[in-house]
Formats: structure tokens, C-alpha cells, sequence
């Protein structure tokens, strides 16, 4: 399966991105973020499929973010990073040449309708995430690999249109740590605090088993069509039904927590303005 390149996978890659203050958040009218602080489940990091990864890697650069080179994976797959203070991170992903397993091969799927957000990793125990999804009747398949385990889960058949929900489970045998260097930002962004993406009630359900919080729902969406549950560090807004903005379920947006402070890029400081496409919401400082 050939994957094609764009003109631009920017403007395509950063509409799952939402960047604000801490304190902003669209899920809770109040403002706040929902998060379950004693919840073991949380954000680890939010995968970006793109067609071109050095372009991509080069636009997020250009916006103040640094970036952890990653490597060729023997399946096609090749990656970069970019890492947060708070532990959280995004990893953009892209195929050289013809995918060589099923793990692969979704990526080609998906980036036939364009650069987005792919995945969620949540992190949590792997047993816990089996015994779970048993017990509600979703099957799971658990994957030991390298330093990490993850656990994928099939929601599937609660889907209107048999799509899974974009969320996996991780877990680390062996955690790296990243240089300071690699966690400071000229953006002033220090990690993840919301994740909004396509999901189904059954996911909603598996997560609360596990120990998220369950939040009121946003109110410009509906109680009917979104489900908010917080997590130990940041919060998921599950959207179960509405109209799809592409054939695939995804991951729509991230919402970073910015740091005030003269580290900020201006370019960064937009109030609903749109660059390339892109819409960037961000407060700062006079």
C-alpha cells in the first residue's frame, strides 16, 4: 500500500491541536479540568500519523517545540517525539516504505484520509485493562514488546459504524528518562490536560471500571453526545455520537497546559485566529 505525500501535512497534523492556559479547558463550564487525581489511570501520550515526518517535525519546531529524534522501526514505522515536563507527550509517526505488519498497516490505513491524531496511550496496569474488558464482554488482545506492554481493545461492535475507539493501554517495564533539554519548549508548554477524540460509550464504561472519574459532559456538545471522565493527570472527552469530520475515528484535539513566562513564542499568542489552515487558542500574558 503506497502512501502518498501532500503539499502540506501541517495543516492537516495540527487540527487535533488546541493549545491554551492552564484553567482553559472546553470540557467543564466552569473552566476547570476534570482529572481523578488518585485515579492509576493518565495520559501518557497522543500519537500523530503524517505522511511526511521531517516536515512535521520541522513545523513543530518552528513554533517553539522541541523535538526527540526516535528511530526506523523494522515494521516501516519511523517517529519522532515531543516530551513534557509533566510526563506526558505527543509522538508524531509516519511509514518509510511498504508496511510489514498489522500495526503498520492501521497507520497506512489511516493516513490514506490524511494526517491526525491516531491514538491515545493511557497508561495503566495490563491486567487490570484484560480483566476489565473481559468482564463487560469486549475482547483485548495484550502485547509485550521492547521496554513496554500495551493492551488494545475491541469496541467495535458498539460502534454505528464498527470503527475502534483511537485509545490504547501502556505500560512501562522500564521507563527512559529524557534529558531537561528535551522537556523545555520556547511554545511554554509543560504537557497534556484534555484529549478529545471519537470514542463509544463501551469505552466510557471500561475506563470508569478502571478508575476515571466521570465529569459533566460539555455543554455545547450534550449530555447525549459526549462523555467527559477525568483521569490522574488530565482529562478525556469521548465523543459517542455526531457527525465523523473524516471516514475514521481520531483523536480531534489536545489541549497543552502553558507556561506564562518570556519562553512563550508569539506566534503562539492567537486568540481564534487561524494559521494554514489551523486553529491555535492560546491566552498569554500582557
Amino acid at each position: 500500500m503506497r502512501v502518498l505525500r501532500r503539499p502540506s501535512n501541517f495543516a492537516a497534523l495540527l487540527l487535533v491541536l488546541d493549545i491554551v492556559v492552564p484553567g482553559r479547558s472546553f470540557a467543564q463550564a466552569s473552566g476547570e479540568t476534570c482529572r481523578a487525581p488518585d485515579s492509576r489511570l493518565a495520559v501518557d501520550h497522543v500519537v500523530l500519523a503524517v505522511s511526511d515526518l521531517e516536515e512535521s517535525a520541522a513545523d513543530f519546531r518552528s513554533l517553539g517545540f522541541t523535538i526527540k529524534p526516535g528511530r526506523l522501526h523494522p515494521n516501516g514505522l519511523f517517529n519522532a517525539h515531543v516530551k513534557f515536563a509533566d510526563g506526558t507527550s505527543l509522538e508524531i509517526m509516519s511509514l518509510a516504505g511498504e508496511p510489514t505488519d498489522p500495526v503498520a498497516a492501521a497507520y497506512a490505513d489511516f493516513l490514506q484520509s490524511g494526517d491526525g491524531g491516531a491514538f491515545v496511550a493511557i497508561e495503566a496496569d495490563p491486567n487490570s485493562v484484560t480483566g476489565a474488558a473481559r468482564q463487560l464482554g469486549l475482547p483485548s488482545q495484550l502485547t509485550r514488546a521492547g521496554p513496554f506492554t500495551w493492551v488494545t481493545v475491541d469496541d467495535s461492535r458498539h460502534s454505528p459504524d464498527g470503527q475502534l475507539s483511537p485509545v490504547f493501554f501502556i505500560s512501562y517495564h522500564d521507563r527512559p528518562a529524557d534529558a531537561d533539554s528535551l522537556l523545555a519548549h520556547h511554545a511554554g508548554v509543560s504537557g497534556i490536560s484534555s484529549v478529545r477524540l471519537d470514542a463509544t460509550v463501551a469505552l466510557a464504561d471500561l475506563l470508569e471500571r478502571l478508575g476515571a472519574s466521570p465529569c459533566p459532559p460539555e455543554p455545547e456538545v450534550g449530555a447525549d453526545s459526549s462523555v467527559v471522565v477525568g483521569l490522574a493527570n488530565a482529562e478525556l472527552v469521548l465523543l459517542t455520537k455526531g457527525a465523523k469530520r473524516h471516514p475514521r475515528n481520531a483523536v480531534r484535539e489536545v489541549t497543552l497546559v502553558g507556561e506564562p513566562g518570556p519562553r512563550v513564542n508569539p506566534h503562539l499568542c492567537l486568540d481564534e485566529r487561524r494559521i494554514r489552515g489551523i486553529r491555535l487558542r492560546r491566552e498569554c500574558p500582557e
